[in-house]
Parts: C-alpha cells; structure tokens; sequence
C-alpha cells in the first residue's frame, strides 16, 4: 500500500513518475516554447501575444491546482514547499512572468514596424 493516499491525485495532475505520454508533452512545451523565443527573436509581435495567453492558461491551471491542495488536501501543504515543486512548477512560471513584463514593459522598439 502507498504510504500517501492522496498519490493517485497527485499523479493525475501531472506530478509523479514519468511516463511516455507525461514526458512527450513535456518535450512537445520545450519545443512550442523554443519556437517562442524564436519568432519572438524574429520581432514578431503576434508571438509575445500567445505567450500571453499561454502563460495565463498556466497561472490559471497553478491557481486551481493550489486553491485544491488547500481546500482538499490540507495535509499536503508542506509538499508545495518542496523544492522538487518550487523548481518544477513555480520557478518557471515566475520566470514566464518576468519574461512577460520585460517584453511587454521594458522591449523599447523591439516590436515597432519599420519603414
């Protein structure tokens, strides 16, 4: 028997062992994310755009998950605390942020449209 009842839900939000279908989507992010900062180094505007988009798709996703260890599983609080989380799922959507606000504050005329 597991030693953590709740392993089961851990593992159908995406956090557990890795398997086929859990790390070819894993890869399939790093390349839609490479291809990102890529037509983002192309200056084109429309790609800071869907990393908007996508970026707030995953904070909503982070929101949810959190709102249901807190709400569901209380005990599992110290688990969000983890390193193995924080470098996991926090610190990229902390750096997805900061990528964010320096593309949309601090580009300068990076996205203008030149003559």
């Amino acid at each position: 028997m597991d030693a953590n009842p709740y392993s089961y839900l851990w593992q159908d939000a995406g956090y557990g062992g890795v398997n086929l279908k859990n790390l070819a989507g894993r890869l399939g992010g790093v390349f839609l994310i490479a291809m990102i900062c890529y037509w983002i180094r192309q200056g084109r505007s429309w790609s800071r755009i869907l990393l908007l988009i996508l970026t707030g798709v995953g904070f909503a996703g982070f929101c949810f998950n959190l709102g249901f260890v807190v709400r569901r599983m209380p005990e599992q609080i110290p688990t969000l605390l983890e390193p193995q989380f924080l470098l996991a799922v926090a610190l990229p959507l902390v750096l997805n942020l900061i990528a964010l606000h320096m593309l949309f504050f601090s580009s300068g005329n990076w996205f203008r449209r030149r003559a």
